[in-house]
């Protein structure tokens, strides 16, 4: 087969598709930035993993969650788009899909493992049946899968007579370099390729789309599994998120258990996400985040359900002994990760900030436009509009007869907390900004190098 050097092609199938990644091929790098993002967490970064698994059964299924951005809701613990959503746009990419998540999902460009009430270590008597090492079982069958449908749709290419995809190998399809675990690459080439043969994308190949269609099915059925998941390089290149703990020290506030009870397993805590950490390592990961816990002694569900007296709070109003317990865990966090950077050497691993981070807007809000700090906006109107027996969208009757509505403040975007737990969506998009200036960073490191084109959030 000759094609001139003005690139014409015949209009044979075969012919069409080589023609096709011949053209593919003249499109160069745009940027260098990660290209997919792989998630493991609770409910601060759940993107409908909860709803997934437990349908029907969970409040942000319901409004006013979601009210803000989506204008219904969508499965989010927030009034809109949670941090990582936030961050998911900056690199250009659609909302990060939950792994449960049936029929609508794309992970071309990641996936996220976060379920609501993940613990880091096992907690069979608690709301969770997703702990952090389920979380990880989940990644690796699912980069097994992932690796055998890139597989086999090169082998269908070569079977073709056209030049496979490979591990960024072939020049047909796109470019790729690899840097301190940042991946240089164009538009994801299956979908690019898919897009021009059966959707007809590009003008000057909208005549092969019927043919194509028509004649080879088993092609076009490759192409659309392989267009909804990552190329496997992405395993290497791509950015890792770990952050959980928060519904593990909920546990055991949840069972009442003393300050001593709860400080007793923080190792544990650390354990599970050591052994997370080296499990995604073997399987490739390279870039590493992993957050800590933040300040439960502010959030309103605790300074409500836990029995206390003002010689108990700080001078910020917060649960002092909680604080101080979470500070002495992150310490202990950010040890363990020092060890692991000797024990894993290729692996680039940042210790995110989250007490720190989340601490500074709740106490000085004014700064970043937000005016309100240790209370609900969602909730039943009381000292932290929080009630744990009727919380954020809900009604009931509680102590012997009183009737309690809960009720929404009417601008989120004064908030910090949504509903007694998590963030209103304008302290997500804060934390966002934050975590992508790279201030809350335990080792420098940036997430946006200078050649990297990200989206302003």
């Amino acid at each position: 087969m000759t094609i001139p050097s003005g690139r014409r092609c015949s209009w044979k199938l075969i012919t069409q598709v080589s023609c096709l990644l011949l053209v593919l091929s003249s499109h160069k790098a745009s940027a260098t930035c990660f290209p997919a993002i792989f998630n493991f967490g609770d409910s601060s970064s759940d993107t409908g993993g909860n709803h997934a698994a437990f349908p029907t059964e969970t409040a942000a299924e319901y409004l006013p969650y979601g009210q803000t951005y989506f204008n219904e809701p969508r499965a989010r613990y927030s009034d809109g788009r949670l941090t990582i959503d936030f961050i998911m746009e900056t690199f250009g990419f659609r909302l990060l899909d939950p792994y449960m998540q049936s029929v609508t999902s794309d992970f071309a460009n990641g996936v996220n493992f976060a379920i609501s009430w993940a613990t880091s270590r096992r907690v069979l008597d608690y709301r969770t049946l997703f702990p952090l090492s389920t979380q990880v079982t989940q990644f690796q069958l699912f980069k097994k899968e992932v690796t055998e449908i890139i597989n086999g749709t090169s082998a269908l290419l070569a079977k073709r007579g056209i030049q496979p995809y490979v591990n960024g190998t072939s020049g047909t399809t796109t470019t790729q370099a690899s840097t301190a675990g940042v991946a240089v690459t164009t538009q994801h080439p299956y979908k690019k390729l898919y897009d021009e043969l059966f959707r007809g994308k590009n003008d000057s190949f909208s005549g092969a789309v019927e043919t194509t269609t028509s004649q080879d099915p088993e092609l076009k059925i490759a192409l659309e599994a392989a267009r909804r998941i990552p190329l496997t390089e992405y395993f290497e290149q791509g950015l890792y998120i770990i952050s959980i703990g928060t519904s593990d020290f909920s546990a055991g506030i949840a069972k009442q258990q003393t300050l001593l009870d709860i400080e007793a397993y923080l190792p544990d805590i650390v354990t599970g996400i050591t052994n997370a950490v080296k499990a995604i390592y073997n399987e490739g990961a390279r870039t590493i985040i992993v957050g800590g816990v933040g300040p439960i002694g502010c959030l309103p569900v605790q300074l409500t359900v836990i029995t206390h007296d003002a010689t108990q709070l700080d001078n910020f109003g917060c649960l002092a002994p909680y604080n101080t317990l979470v500070r002495s865990y992150n310490v202990q966090l950010k040890q363990a990760l020092v060890d692991l950077r000797v024990q894993l050497p290729l692996a680039t691993i940042v210790y995110l900030d989250n007490y720190q981070l989340q601490h500074n807007l709740l106490f000085n809000n004014t700064q970043n436009g937000i005016s309100v700090g240790i209370q609900s906006c969602c909730g039943v109107p009381s000292t932290y509009n929080f009630n744990d027996k009727v919380q954020c969208g809900e009604t009931g009757i509680v102590d012997g007869g009183l009737f309690l509505v809960s009720q929404t403040c009417p601008n989120p975007v004064n908030f910090t907390i949504w509903d007694g737990y998590h963030y209103t969506e304008a302290a997500n998009r804060y934390f966002a900004r934050q975590i992508l200036s790279g201030r809350y960073f335990d080792l420098p490191f940036s997430l946006i190098p200078d050649n990297c084109t990200a989206n302003q959030i």
